[in-house]
């Protein structure tokens, strides 16, 4: 009794599905844990950044620009908006802004392999 002839393709088509379906696994896995990574990053750079802000004094120019608002726009518009803007801890800012653009891609990537999964 021999094989047929397309059992080796069949094999090969086989193997290749079970490649791909390896691949969207890992791919899962991989963007399952750096959701949970970059969440769990994003909870101390919050708290870095809020306490930058204190330090900063980014509070008080903004409590000051909020409590009296007609004369920030009267007097010296400028000179309070950059005193804002220098009180800004870029750095703390950019690093939380990161984390949460990574977080949202690493859903969106995790939603997308994990629908191909379903497919399958």
């Amino acid at each position: 009794m021999e094989p047929s002839q397309d059992l080796f393709d069949k094999v090969m088509r086989r193997l290749a599905t079970e490649e791909k379906k390896w691949q969207l696994k890992r791919r899962v896995i991989f963007f399952a844990a750096l959701t949970v990574l970059s969440a769990w990053g994003a909870w101390p750079a919050w708290q870095r950044l809020n306490a930058n802000l204190a330090a900063s004094g980014f509070w008080q120019f903004w409590s000051l620009l909020r409590s009296d608002f007609n004369s920030f726009g009267v007097n010296n518009q400028r000179s309070l908006l950059w005193s804002l803007l220098a009180a800004l801890p870029v750095m703390s800012l950019s690093l939380l802004i990161g984390l949460m653009v990574v977080f949202l891609e690493s859903v969106k990537m995790l939603g997308k392999n994990l629908s191909l999964i379903r497919r399958q």
